[in-house]
């Protein structure tokens, strides 16, 4: 978990050690409150995955922000963090685990930092390699899934619309540009009358007269 403080990022770790993991039975346990740059958290863990999110068979993790007493309404608060399982007895699967998470942490960033007008070709090439490389962990990711996918579906709506508001921006200019014409083309209508010059439609001949004495 970080904070920013001025320019300088500070780091801070908490570590829970759950004795016997593989023999609860619980639906949900957490951990002690701890504080970590200057605020109450727990972490809360789903054994068996959380069934209010109707996700079963899969190891649930959320970081809490505790609620105390000198807290405002609608308190929150914008961290950055990283939730790491590691197993004991199987360090291969905690650095694999890791690596996923890792993946994860870059899908769900990119989700959060681009706009629907950012999805251009590169943007949504990058996201398909990174949710390539995400579903390479076996996650449970039917949580993020539609996100995702909308984000990759949303190139072609969005060049569309970028074209759209392209002509629309031409259309103002070439408004402006025909207000300024217009003007231009009155002022020399007021000098032709200004010199006895009457105006004359732009497909009429000028023909010509034989002035005899």
């Amino acid at each position: 978990m970080e904070r920013q403080e001025s320019s300088t990022e500070i780091f801070e770790k908490f570590t829970w050690k759950i004795e016997n993991f593989s023999r609860l039975n619980a639906d949900k346990i957490c951990s002690e409150p701890f504080i970590l740059c200057g605020y109450p958290w727990r972490i809360r863990l789903h054994p068996k995955g959380n069934k209010n999110k109707d996700v079963v068979d899969h190891l649930s993790i959320y970081l809490e922000a505790m609620q105390t007493a000198n807290m405002s309404e609608g308190w929150r608060r914008d961290v950055k963090f990283k939730l790491i399982v590691f197993n004991q007895i199987d360090t291969n699967g905690t650095i694999t685990q890791e690596l996923g998470y890792t993946a994860l942490g870059r899908v769900i960033i990119l989700l959060q930092t681009s706009k629907v007008k950012d999805m251009n070709e590169q943007a949504c090439k990058e996201l398909q390699v990174l949710w390539d490389e995400l579903k390479k962990f076996k996650f449970d990711l039917t949580w993020i899934e539609p996100q995702v996918q909308c984000a990759l579906g949303m190139k072609r709506y969005v060049e569309k619309a970028l074209q759209v508001e392209k002509l629309k921006e031409d259309m103002v200019v070439l408004k402006e540009k025909l207000s300024a014409a217009e003007l231009n083309l009155d002022i020399e209508r007021d000098l032709l009358k200004a010199e006895g010059i009457k105006e004359r439609d732009l497909d009429s001949e000028f023909g010509y007269w034989i002035w005899r004495p």
